[in-house]
């Protein structure tokens, strides 16, 4: 039977394996914004910032991915290349797009992926839905 030092021994390095930096999680991106859903004005440009942050624990370049669905039209983004970002650091992204005619809904999906293609992806839903203006 394994004493309780021997059990706190394995218990500190299982926690300090989990806590280390790894390789595995160098480069990790989160996006966000300040909105997840809006009424907006129909076939009216509009543009969201996003923003998209290093939270792995090396510098890090993430590729963007853009998909408008539904009634989104016209999407586009500032840059499609997020380039050297330090550990912390964000850096803004623009998504520009026009809605549908009146009543009809969309949804945009903005997703970062790091450059070195082994680790995960981040990605944010936008959806909007058009209204006619006042």
């Amino acid at each position: 039977m394994p004493r309780l030092s021997q059990i706190l021994s394995i218990a500190a390095l299982a926690l300090a394996v989990l806590l280390a930096p790894s390789k595995l999680c160098a480069q990790l991106a989160e996006v966000t914004s300040s909105l997840t859903a809006a009424q907006v004005d129909a076939s009216v440009p509009r543009t969201e910032r996003l923003w998209v942050r290093n939270i792995g624990v090396t510098r890090a370049s993430f590729d963007l991915e853009l998909r408008c669905e539904g009634a989104i039209s016209k999407c586009d983004a500032d840059r499609w290349l997020i380039a050297d970002v330090a550990p912390g650091d964000s850096v803004a992204v623009n998504v520009s797009f026009v809605t549908a005619p009146w009543g009809r809904s969309g949804q945009i999906t903005v997703r970062a992926r790091p450059k070195d293609g082994k680790t995960l992806l981040d990605a944010r839903v936008l959806t909007f839905q058009s209204r006619t203006s006042p």
